[in-house]
């Protein structure tokens, strides 16, 4: 018994190994994104006179608009796509988005924690489904195509049906 148990967790330790090998070998950042990227295609007019910028670094990235940290996160890259995902947002750079001084504490938030903080909001306007949406993306890896040419990077999604696309100059 003793002696099975030993080779289960022998061989349970060997495919988390060879897993996590696999995963460092393909989840790698292209390191042409590295560096500080700024916004310059327009964007919804909800967000008309907020400059963003993006710092990608090794597959970390921090999203500022304003010059306020908004988003944090981690990314992979794969042959064109850039796949991301929020791990925290900052108080303050949500109520500049949202032009609602003073709705968040200015310090991070986990996402989960914003999530609660959050949930009331979309309630008390009747938006429930909205909400859970909202929580389904954002909870989610979201995949972006990229391209580079030159200092101009070009990021192509779709947001809730929509085809968007942001174009950044390397700063």
């Amino acid at each position: 018994m003793l002696r099975s148990n030993f080779f289960l967790k022998i061989s349970f330790i060997t495919l988390l190994l060879k897993i996590l090998f696999i995963f460092s070998i393909e989840a790698q950042a292209d390191s042409n994104l590295n560096g500080k990227w700024v916004k310059i295609s327009e964007g919804p007019e909800v967000f008309e006179g907020i400059e963003t910028e993006i710092l990608l670094n090794n597959g970390n990235y921090e999203e500022y608009n304003n010059n306020i940290l908004t988003t944090r996160g981690t990314y992979i890259t794969n042959n064109g796509e850039y796949i991301d995902q929020a791990t925290h947002v900052f108080g303050e750079g949500i109520n500049i988005l949202l032009d609602w001084p003073n709705l968040f504490e200015s310090k991070l938030y986990t996402m989960e924690e914003f999530f609660i903080l959050i949930k009331p909001i979309f309630l008390e306007y009747g938006l429930a489904e909205e909400y859970n949406n909202f929580v389904e993306r954002w909870s989610s890896p979201q995949t972006t195509y990229y391209s580079i040419q030159d200092d101009i990077l070009i990021m192509t999604s779709t947001v809730y049906g929509e085809k968007v696309v942001n174009i950044y100059r390397k700063r």
